[in-house]
Parts: structure tokens; sequence; C-alpha cells
């Protein structure tokens, strides 16, 4: 039964934005290979210094990196670290960045441009390969890795018209 005291006409219903949580796992792997990126970039940097971006040629990792190569990693690690921040929304980035490992890896290995590439990167087919599987891996988390979210959504709030 209605209560005449109360009038309807005060009262207003608005729907409200709630607050909701998402991660997904792909969120960790781009942010393992990030930070992986950031740090073997930043240790190569520091080996090989900026004097020159082609030479000297520093081992780290068991990998040849020039320091040239070396900030294309730790540019790298940073993109795809911004990748890790947001959940499917950044899918795309950590997609075109894998994509873009797995190119540089296969074009290593090949051997395209070897004599154009070894100068000026330092790269061999061990840098190659690790190309290779860190943009398989990226590539498949950005493809199949689940978004996985809070049931809540929107609510309607009543208030008091004054």
């Amino acid at each position: 039964m209605r209560d005449p005291a109360v009038r309807e006409d005060v009262y207003e219903e608005r729907p409200v934005a709630s607050r909701y949580w998402s991660w997904s796992p792909a969120q960790l792997i781009a942010a393992v290979i990030g930070i992986g990126f950031i740090v073997l970039g930043a240790v190569a940097l520091g080996d090989t210094g900026v004097d020159d971006w082609y030479r000297p040629v520093a081992k780290v990792a068991g990998m040849y990196h020039t320091p040239l190569l070396a900030g294309i990693e730790l540019a790298f690690g940073v993109l795809m670290l911004l990748a890790a921040l947001v959940p499917g929304a950044e899918r795309s980035l950590m997609g075109l960045l894998s994509v873009a490992a797995l190119v540089f890896g296969i074009l290593i290995v090949a051997g395209v441009a070897r004599k154009d590439l070894y100068p000026r990167l330092g790269v061999l087919d061990r840098n190659g390969w690790f190309f290779i599987g860190v943009g398989v891996i990226g590539l498949l988390a950005s493809i199949a890795a689940p978004v996985f979210a809070s049931a809540s959504g929107r609510r309607t709030s009543v208030r008091r018209v004054e």
C-alpha cells in the first residue's frame, strides 16, 4: 500500500556507473616481457656506453648487443610495459610489438641482410631465436588470454530532487 505522505515527484532514478575490476593473464606476460627487455637493454647500454651507436659490441645474457640494439630493446620494454597496464584495451599494442619481435627474429635467423644488421646491431642467430620466442609468446598471449572482470556493472540510484 502506498504511503500518501510520500510524493513520488520529488524522487528521480538515474543510472550510476559502479566500480569494477578486470585483469588478464596477458598483462602479466606483457609485464614480464617488458621488465625483462628494460633490464636487458639497460645492462647492455651500460656495458656499451652511448659514444657511438654502432660500437662497441658487448655480450649480455649470451647475446651480442650494440648501443643501438640496447636502445631498441629498452624502448620495446617500455612500450610492452605500457601495454601491460590496461587489461584488454592494449592487447593490440602487445600484439603489434610481438609481431615486430617475431618478424625481426625471423629476419635475423633467415640471414636476410645479416651483413647490414650485424655491424649496426651486433645480432646473430641466438638473438634471432630469442626474438622469435618472445614474439610467439607475446602474440599467443595477446590473442588467446581471456579478460576476467567482476560481475558488477551499472546500478540505479534514487535521490531526492530538491
